[in-house]
């Protein structure tokens, strides 16, 4: 009976936190199931030209069947659609990592998703550089010329 106490103890911390995280993100938070929550990543103060290049940002947090987050991490996942896929599992290897040091010390998604909104910059600015720089490089090799080029790429 002592693993029911315990599970039951993360449940109900499991639905405060969804309670606090929709009361602190708004709209913007979804629990979409038991299993998978989703947060729209507020990219105010973030470059105009790097914001629209970026697009939405979502922080997922997968929570599958015998996870016990918050006794132990859940998966979060960015999901953007700027971010070539090599970045983006950089950036959730990253994500992941900090999310295991964070266990134990109360809920995670909202620290999580403040650490993300700090870096997000930082990835943007580094990563859509690079991957529209490998994008346009890929699109010189295929084909040399220039117009219809520019307007595939934008």
């Amino acid at each position: 009976h002592h693993y029911t106490a315990e599970g039951e103890e993360w449940v109900e911390e499991r639905a405060e936190e969804q309670m606090a995280l929709e009361a602190i993100f708004e709209a913007a938070f979804e629990a979409e199931s038991a299993h998978v929550w989703r947060l729209q990543l507020d990219l105010e103060g973030i470059d105009e030209n790097v914001k629209q290049s970026l697009g939405e940002c979502f922080l997922e947090l997968h929570l599958p069947p015998g996870c016990r987050y918050p006794a132990e991490a859940p998966l979060p996942i960015l999901r953007n659609a700027a971010l070539m896929p090599r970045t983006r599992r950089a950036v959730n290897g990253a994500l992941a990592a900090h999310a295991a040091t964070l266990v134990g010390q109360g809920p995670v998604v909202h620290t999580l998703a403040m650490w993300l909104q700090q870096y997000i910059p930082h990835i943007a600015a580094h990563f859509l550089n690079i991957d529209m720089r490998e994008a346009a490089e890929e699109a010189d090799g295929e084909e040399e010329g220039g117009e219809e080029e520019e307007a595939g790429l934008s």
